[in-house]
C-alpha cells in the first residue's frame, strides 16, 4: 500500500529535540517541528501532517488542532487515548512502540518480587529505627511463578525468572508451548494454576474479557504465602477483592505498579497496607527509553517518506 510521501512532523514530548535531530538526519527532506509545550504544539498541529507524541499527553484537542494529520506514532506502547478520541479522522494512520519495554517491566517484577519475598520494607525500617534484625532470606530459586499473559514482556520475564532457577507457569487465552515458560494453560484454568504459585505476575493486556480477570475467587485459590504483582493494567484485578485478601491474609502481599484509578490517591488504603509495595506507574520507563523507542520511530518516519505504508511496523489502525 502507498501514500503521498509524508512532508512534515511534529515531536511533542520531554526529549523532543533528540527525536527531532534523530528525524532530521534520517529523514532529511521531511520538515520537522520540536516542541516540549503544549500550547506551541497546539499551534503548530495546524501546520503538520504527522505527530509524534506519548500516548497520555494526546486529548480530543491535540488531535482536533491537526487538520491535516495523517499519521500519528505512540512513544509508549498504549494508544487508547489516540484511538479511542472521537477527534482522530478515520483513515488516519496510528502506530504504537509496543515491543520495546521488556527488559525494564521484567526487572520491575523481578525487584517486586524479590522485595517482597526478603520483605525489604522490614529492612529499611530496621535501618530507620537502628535496630539488627537477621532472618532467612527466602529465595526465587524453585518458587514457582504464574505469568498472566504470554506477550512479549512475560516472554522476556520468563527467561529471566528461569536463568535463576524458578519454574514458569503462562496463562494466556490461546495457550501453546512458548520458549521460555514450563507450561502454559488456558484462562479457564487460571484458579487451578495459581493455586501451585508462590508468585503471580499479572501481565496481560485490559480489555473487556480480562476486566476483574484477577477477582476474589482467583485470590481465594492462591496460597497464603503466594504474593501477587501486576504491572498490566489496574482494571485487570479487582482492587476491592484485593484488599480484602491482603486484610484477611488470603495472600501474602502484593507489588503494584499499576491501579484502577491513577494517580493513586494519597489516602488510598492500599498506601497504608504493610504488605503492599506500591509504585507510581514506573514499569515502563527507563533511563535509555529514548534511545529505545528511536529505531522504530525512524524506521516508520522514512517509510512514510517515501510513501510506503505497508513498511510500517506497529500499526494500530
Amino acid at each position: 500500500m502507498t501514500a503521498p510521501p509524508l512532508r512534515s512532523l511534529l515531536v511533542f514530548n520531554g526529549e523532543a529535540g533528540f527525536y527531532a535531530q534523530a528525524l532530521r538526519a534520517r529523514c532529511p527532506a521531511l520538515e520537522v517541528r520540536a516542541t516540549t509545550e503544549r500550547a506551541e504544539a497546539l499551534r503548530l498541529l495546524a501546520e503538520v501532517e504527522a505527530l509524534v507524541v506519548s500516548g497520555p499527553w494526546v486529548d480530543d484537542a491535540m488531535l482536533a488542532a491537526g487538520p491535516a494529520l495523517r499519521w500519528v506514532h505512540a512513544l509508549t506502547s498504549g494508544t487508547d487515548t489516540i484511538t479511542g478520541s472521537p477527534a482522530l479522522r478515520p483513515g488516519t494512520l496510528v502506530t504504537s512502540s509496543r515491543g520495546v519495554h521488556g527488559p525494564q517491566m521484567s526487572e520491575l517484577a523481578l525487584l517486586l518480587m524479590m522485595a517482597l519475598a526478603r520483605d525489604l520494607p522490614r529492612m529499611l525500617r530496621d535501618q530507620r529505627e537502628g535496630t539488627w534484625n537477621r532472618w532467612a532470606q527466602p529465595l526465587l530459586w524453585r518458587r514457582h511463578a504464574v505469568l498472566v499473559g504470554t506477550g512479549h514482556v512475560a516472554r522476556e520475564l520468563a527467561r529471566r525468572c528461569q536463568a535463576m532457577g524458578m519454574r514458569v507457569s503462562g496463562i494466556s487465552a490461546t495457550p501453546a508451548p512458548i520458549d521460555g515458560f514450563d507450561d502454559v494453560q488456558g484462562r479457564e484454568r487460571l484458579p487451578q494454576v495459581v493455586a501451585q504459585a508462590d508468585f503471580v505476575v499479572v501481565l496481560t493486556a485490559h480489555d473487556a474479557r480480562t476486566h476483574h480477570l484477577i477477582d476474589a475467587p482467583v485470590l481465594a485459590a492462591m496460597p497464603a504465602h503466594a504474593f501477587l504483582v501486576n504491572l498490566s493494567r489496574g482494571g485487570v484485578v479487582d482492587e476491592h477483592a484485593l484488599l480484602a485478601a491482603l486484610e484477611n491474609g488470603t495472600i501474602a502481599g502484593a507489588g503494584l505498579d499499576v491501579y484502577e484509578t491513577e494517580p493513586l490517591a494519597a489516602d488510598h488504603p492500599l498506601r497504608r497496607l504493610p504488605n503492599v509495595i506500591a509504585t507510581p506507574h514506573i514499569g515502563g520507563l527507563s533511563d535509555v527509553y529514548a534511545q529505545q523507542v528511536l529505531p522504530m520511530l525512524l524506521d516508520n518516519a522514512a517509510a512514510l517518506a517515501v510513501g510506503d505504508v505497508g513498511a510500517l511496523v506497529n500499526r494500530v489502525c
